[in-house]
C-alpha cells in the first residue's frame, strides 16, 4: 500500500516538480498561493473571501482589491501548510499541499476498501487522466474541495455500512467543511437523501449540524457573491444562454480519453448499479447541469463558448460522486473484473506517459508566457534601476518578483498611474490593455527583449 501510494505520489507531482506552473487561470491558480506566501493572512482575508495586493512598494503590500468568489478556506490551509512546512519557494506551497491532500485521499481509500486490485487499479486509472494530473498540479481550489468531498462520501458510506455515531459525526462536519470552500458544493448537501430521513431527523447529531451550517452560510452569505458578480458582469449569473455552449463541452470531457473517459468506463465497470449509488449518479448530472447553467467567466460569456481543457477543473469537482457510485455500488463478478482491469492498466499506462508529456508541455506553456518575463525584469533590477511595474494580472508579477527594487501595480484598462523618478514598464498579458487609449498621458515604447508572442512590455513616460 505505501509503496503504491509513493508511486502515485511521484507520478502525478514529480514531472512539474521543479517548474513555476500554477495551472493558467489567472486569479484563480494564482491567488491561494499567492495568499499562502504571506507572512500574515489577515489582511488578506474580508467577510470569509480571498483578497490579493494590487499594490507593492519596497516590498510591502500596500493596498488589497477583492476576489469575490474566492472563499479563504483553501488560501488558509496552503498558508498552513507553508508556515508548518517553512517552505520559501512560492511555486511549491500548492505542489506540497496538493501532494498532502492527494496522499490522504487515497490512504483513506486503501485503508476502508482493502481490495488491493481494484484499490491500486483506481488509482492508476485515476492518475492517467490528464484533467486530474492538471489540477492537482495547479494552484486551484479544486484540490481541496475534491479532498474533502471524496472523504465525505466515504464517510457517509461508512456510516451506513456499520451504524457507528462516529461515522455520522465525521461526515456531517466534512459537510460543513465542504460547502465553506465552495459555494456550488452545497449540492452536496442532497447526498443526506441517502440516510433514511424519518431516521435522520430523531438524530440530536443532525440538528447540531443544521445549526453550525446555517450559522455559517449566514456568515458567509454565497449569495452576496452572486450579487457583486451579476452587478460587475452587468447580467445574471446563471442563464440559459450559458448552459447552450457549456454544457455539451462538459459532457464531452466524460466521452474523451484526454477527459474523463477511461474513469468513467472503469467507474461503471467496477460495480453494479444499487439504489444508492444510482442517486448519487443522479446527483452528479444534477451537479454538471448547475456547472452549465452558471457563468464561468467573463471571457467566455463574450466568446459564447468554453474550451475542453477550460471544463477539467469543473468537471475533476464533479468525480466524487461518480466515485460515490463504485463505493455505493453492488459487487460485479471477480473474474470479470480482473480481466476489465488488467486490460484497462494496459490503456492506463500509455495514457500516463502521454499525458505526462502533455502536462510537461503545460509548464514550459506557463513558464514561457507568463513567468519567464518576470525574470527577465528582475535581472534589470540587479542593475540599480527602480522600477515601476504596472501589470494586468498583477498577482502573477506579486508572486514570480522578489525584488525590493521593483515596485507593483495593478494595470487597469482605463488607468495607469505613472509614477516618477522610476523606470515605469508595462505588462499588457495577452494585449488586453489596449494602450492607444493612453496615447494623450503617456509615450510607449515596446521592448522586443522581454515580449513574447502572447505578452507585449512597453516602456513608457508622460507626455509632454
Amino acid at each position: 500500500m505505501g509503496t503504491t501510494l509513493i508511486i502515485g505520489l511521484v507520478i502525478v507531482f514529480k514531472p512539474l516538480h521543479s517548474i513555476k506552473f500554477y495551472g493558467f487561470e489567472y486569479e484563480d491558480s494564482f491567488i491561494s498561493a499567492h495568499v499562502a506566501s504571506q507572512a500574515n493572512l489577515a489582511p488578506f482575508v474580508k467577510d470569509f473571501r480571498t483578497h490579493g495586493c494590487e499594490s507593492r512598494v519596497n516590498g510591502e503590500c500596500i493596498s488589497v482589491s477583492s476576489y469575490t468568489g474566492h472563499y479563504i478556506t483553501y488560501s488558509a490551509y496552503l498558508f498552513s501548510v507553508a508556515k508548518i512546512l517553512n517552505i520559501k519557494k512560492q511555486y511549491l506551497i500548492h505542489k506540497f499541499g496538493n501532494a498532502i491532500l492527494f496522499g490522504l485521499c487515497f490512504l483513506v481509500v486503501f485503508i476502508f476498501y482493502k481490495d488491493d486490485f481494484v484499490g491500486v487499479t483506481f488509482m492508476v486509472v485515476f492518475i492517467s487522466s490528464l484533467p486530474v494530473l492538471y489540477v492537482f498540479n495547479s494552484g486551484l481550489i479544486e484540490n481541496l474541495s475534491f479532498c474533502l468531498a471524496l472523504i465525505f462520501i466515504i464517510s457517509l458510506h461508512q456510516y451506513l455500512l456499520k451504524n457507528m455515531k462516529w461515522w455520522l459525526w465525521t461526515a456531517l462536519l466534512l459537510l460543513i467543511i465542504l460547502v465553506i470552500v465552495k459555494r456550488e458544493n452545497l449540492i452536496y448537501l442532497s447526498t443526506l437523501i441517502l440516510i433514511n430521513p424519518k431516521y435522520l431527523i430523531r438524530k440530536y447529531t443532525f440538528w447540531i449540524f443544521a445549526l453550525f451550517l446555517i450559522l455559517t452560510q449566514f456568515a458567509i452569505n454565497p449569495f452576496y457573491t452572486e450579487g457583486l458578480e451579476a452587478s460587475y458582469l452587468g447580467r445574471s449569473t446563471f442563464s440559459v444562454d450559458y448552459f447552450i455552449f457549456q454544457f455539451p463541452t462538459y459532457l464531452k470531457a466524460f466521452f474523451r480519453f484526454d477527459g474523463f473517459f477511461i474513469l468513467l468506463i472503469f467507474i461503471l465497470l467496477a460495480r453494479r448499479p444499487s439504489k444508492k449509488s444510482g442517486i448519487l449518479i443522479l446527483i452528479w448530472f444534477s451537479f454538471i447541469l448547475l456547472y452549465s447553467f452558471h457563468y464561468r467567466g467573463q471571457y467566455a460569456i463574450e466568446a459564447g463558448e468554453i474550451t475542453h481543457f477550460e471544463s477539467f477543473r469543473y468537471m475533476f469537482n464533479t468525480t466524487p460522486l461518480l466515485i460515490g457510485y463504485m463505493i455505493f455500488g453492488k459487487r460485479n463478478n471477480q473474474m470479470f473484473q480482473k480481466i476489465a482491469f488488467s486490460c484497462i492498466i494496459i490503456g492506463c499506462s500509455v495514457l500516463i506517459f502521454k499525458n505526462i508529456d502533455m502536462l510537461k508541455e503545460f509548464g514550459r506553456e506557463e513558464y514561457a508566457e507568463y513567468h519567464s518575463i518576470n525574470d527577465k525584469i528582475d535581472a534589470l533590477s540587479d542593475r540599480g534601476k527602480r522600477i515601476a511595474l504596472h501589470d494586468n494580472f498583477v498577482l502573477i508579477s506579486m508572486l514570480n518578483s522578489n525584488s525590493e527594487s521593483i515596485d507593483i501595480f495593478s494595470a487597469q484598462k482605463n488607468f495607469l498611474e505613472f509614477h516618477l523618478d522610476q523606470e515605469n514598464i508595462l505588462i499588457n498579458r495577452f494585449d488586453i490593455i489596449d494602450i492607444d487609449a493612453f496615447n494623450n498621458d503617456y509615450e510607449f515604447e515596446e521592448i522586443e527583449s522581454l515580449s513574447s508572442k502572447g505578452v507585449k512590455v512597453y516602456s513608457f513616460k508622460e507626455c509632454f
